[in-house]
């Protein structure tokens, strides 16, 4: 199971600001130090951990069998919860490097020399790394290779007198040069049924995206470029434009250059069954934050639903509950919450609780950051549980005037003696 996006995104926001503004080599300890101090508990950095282990162990696996897509991808997985992983490093770079001989970019070559770099960087001694380079020093320009190429198939067709002037032709220019991709300029994105771009900075990157079920909404896309390394933020939101109800939604990101070449790819869980599912209009925001070439002039997105089933013709209304502030509310900062489903499942030993919250902006700012807590109650009015929650996280898009957003919670393992909840504000800014 992938560990929480909310978790994940903060730890990685903390880790390269406090990196890049302080220009620390961080060591394995500072960025377990940082996981803590954003509030995770033991057992969810270990969830980061195996999650990142996993990754690294598929994508290890792909390299063997020369699967270089896949080895990127898991492999810049298990980059996100290990950075300074010599052997996350170099895996990355022998993957970058096979995808570089099989289709000869020459981005992909400069990505395997640094991250191959890198790895040494972290571990001076990783002969592995050491070989790499030297490998990729010594492998032909690709202007060497098309030279020898057509050498042999010129001195092959002088031999071969019979050979047709067709053949000739046909084995001289059966490659032809890719396409470029036509980039399409902001403002025509922002006319798109299907995208709504309100990031207005010029720097904004231009993103394409076109779906008939989905509307994007995407407050920011932007490219952040450092001494050392360059990085692309996107805030967005889906919303749910089908008949359907939408359970898990998956994202294929193309990073392109200004001539429409990919430079790099991910795969992203934007929706998962850890939250709660879509129902038609329901709005789920996301982040997505990768390290790209600074390069980069244009994002295309596609989103593939893996899980759907029909919405119902009606649904029961929303119950509103009261809500605690566990903080000094300022008076422009409010929040209105509706109970939307609550189910407990009552066991020999322990209860399961589950409920999902309609939470709407009723004040009159945009919040940037805000923390729930889910309390649980014995019938003493004793508290037998606590479990904080991110209805905004600070690397998401604000919660806006008048925005409603779903909160969902899952709890095992609660005593018997359980009898009520309540949900309160621990954070809003």
């Amino acid at each position: 199971m992938n560990p929480n996006d909310e978790i994940l995104n903060n730890y990685l926001q903390q880790l390269w600001d406090v990196r890049h503004n302080a220009r620390l080599s961080l060591q394995q300890a500072d960025l377990e130090a940082i996981a803590l101090e954003l509030g995770l508990t033991p057992p969810e950095l270990e969830t980061l951990r195996q999650y990142g282990g996993k990754s690294l162990t598929r994508g290890q696996g792909y390299l063997d069998y020369e699967r270089w897509e896949d080895a990127i991808t898991e492999l810049t997985q298990a980059q996100m919860i290990f950075p300074l992983s010599p052997d996350v490093l170099y895996g990355l770079a022998a993957a970058y490097y096979g995808r570089y001989q099989a289709q000869q970019r020459p981005q992909d070559k400069e990505t395997a020399t640094q991250l191959a770099k890198d790895c040494l960087h972290q571990k001076a001694d990783y002969s592995a790394a050491l070989a790499l380079l030297n490998q990729i020093d010594a492998a032909p320009k690709p202007w060497r290779r098309r030279i020898l190429t057509w050498g042999g198939v010129v001195g092959g067709m002088i031999t071969i007198m019979g050979l047709s002037y067709a053949l000739f032709s046909q084995m001289f220019y059966s490659t032809q040069p890719p396409t470029p991709v036509t980039l399409t300029s902001p403002e025509s994105l922002k006319e798109s049924s299907s995208l709504v771009v309100t990031d207005t900075d010029e720097d904004a990157i231009p993103i394409r995206f076109r779906e008939a079920n989905l509307l994007l909404e995407v407050p920011q896309s932007r490219l952040n470029v450092y001494a050392d390394a360059a990085f692309y933020k996107m805030q967005g939101i889906l919303v749910n434009e089908s008949q359907e109800e939408l359970a898990e939604i998956e994202a294929k990101v193309r990073f392109l250059d200004n001539q429409g070449e990919m430079m790099a790819e991910e795969t992203q869980m934007i929706l998962r069954r850890s939250h709660a599912p879509l129902r038609p209009t329901d709005r789920h925001a996301f982040s997505l934050i990768k390290a790209v070439p600074p390069t980069l002039a244009q994002v295309e997105i596609d989103f593939n639903i893996l899980e759907q089933f029909p919405a119902a013709r009606a649904y029961e209304s929303s119950q509103p509950l009261e809500l605690v502030w566990l903080l000094d509310k300022p008076q422009e900062v409010n929040l209105a919450v509706k109970e939307r489903t609550h189910t407990q499942r009552n066991y020999t030993e322990t209860v399961t609780h589950q409920a999902i919250w309609e939470i709407t902006n009723t004040g009159e700012v945009g919040l940037r950051l805000v923390k729930m807590q889910v309390q649980f109650f014995n019938q003493a009015g004793e508290v037998l549980e606590k479990r904080d929650r991110y209805l905004v996280s600070s690397s998401e898009p604000p919660l806006l005037p008048g925005e409603t957003r779903l909160l969902k919670s899952i709890l095992t393992g609660l005593e018997t003696e359980f009898s009520e909840y309540q949900l309160a504000v621990v954070e809003a800014n």
